[in-house]
């Protein structure tokens, strides 16, 4: 396997990321490859050493970047404080602060009162 060489394409699917992304990769890291004219394309060739290099920092990456599971729970036993708390409303919406417009207009943001 570590002769063997490997397409843009195929190590898109091995690694289940686009195309773009591999080649994105393929410069941030200097790899050169090597380039085929196949017919009216071009296809770039990479080596065993190559494939591998990219997987590692597209898997690193994807470590960074994945979500969290949100907390639900908390926030709802917070809403349900809330509305202990203040009967007279009755909107859920009211409790979330990013509901309400600012109450500074944007021509006055910049401005010290």
């Amino acid at each position: 396997m570590e002769n063997r060489e490997f397409t843009t394409i195929q190590i898109a699917e091995i690694i289940g990321v686009n195309t773009k992304m591999i080649e994105h990769y393929k410069r941030m890291l200097g790899i050169p490859g090597r380039r085929v004219k196949t017919g009216k394309l071009m296809e770039c060739y990479f080596t065993y050493a190559e494939y591998k290099q990219i997987e590692t920092i597209i898997k690193a990456k994807s470590k960074l970047f994945t979500k969290k599971p949100k907390v639900v729970e908390s926030v709802n036993l917070a809403i349900e404080q809330l509305k202990h708390d203040h009967p007279l409303v009755t909107d859920e919406r009211c409790f979330k602060q990013s509901w309400w417009p600012d109450t500074i207009p944007n021509c006055f943001q910049d401005e010290d009162f």
